[in-house]
């Protein structure tokens, strides 16, 4: 095994093509799949940004919000859903229906098979959402999520299982410092 490249394209929201079909693997617009998340910030590396995930009454829908400080060597704020989910190696890759007031604010999709979740290993696509106006789709393949890493550092190890799939989350991390907020409907995944 070699070690894959790390640098990866940001995708953005897209027209939604009339042949594709969608899976949904989580409605944030139900509290508890919500109240479902966990919390992982960089407090666990001696950080001190902040961030999660609350269900907002007004908007209907999940809001992953916070701050990312690079003080203490932090500098990420994340939120995971680990669960049973379907096996998605027939589908092209994952979408996220989302929207943010700060555009230039550049997140990432956070999955993991199960072995990943035993191992601490990420495998992250990087994703800009679209505008405040209205939600869109950012559709995000599953060849993207190819480079396995471990805190950050990219690590030997076969590519993401997605038969097996253990955990879902999102993540914002540096150099996207400063408040942040963004608007989730539902993550789930597309062919």
């Amino acid at each position: 095994l070699a070690l894959p490249d790390v640098d990866q394209p940001v995708f953005q929201a897209q027209g939604v093509g009339a042949t594709q079909k969608f899976l949904p693997l989580l409605q944030l617009t139900d509290p508890r799949t919500v109240d479902a998340f966990r919390t992982v910030n960089d407090g666990v590396m001696g950080g001190v940004s902040d961030g999660g995930l609350q269900f907002s009454v007004t908007d209907g829908c999940g809001v992953f919000k916070g701050t990312v400080r690079t003080e203490f060597n932090g500098g990420f704020s994340s939120v995971r859903n680990q669960g049973k989910f379907p096996d998605v190696r027939d589908f092209t890759g994952f979408y996220i229906d989302c929207k943010s007031a700060d555009p230039s604010k550049v997140f990432c999709l956070v999955v993991k098979d199960v072995d990943a979740v035993m191992t601490s290993v990420n495998f992250k696509a990087r994703f800009s959402p679209p505008d405040s106006r209205e939600f869109g789709r950012v559709l995000i393949p599953l060849s993207s999520l190819d480079t396995p890493e471990r805190f950050g550092r990219p690590i030997l190890r076969p590519p993401m299982d997605p038969s097996a799939l253990g955990e879902v989350g999102l993540m914002i991390l540096k150099p996207s410092t400063g408040a942040f907020a963004l608007q989730v409907r539902e993550i789930g995944v597309y062919r």
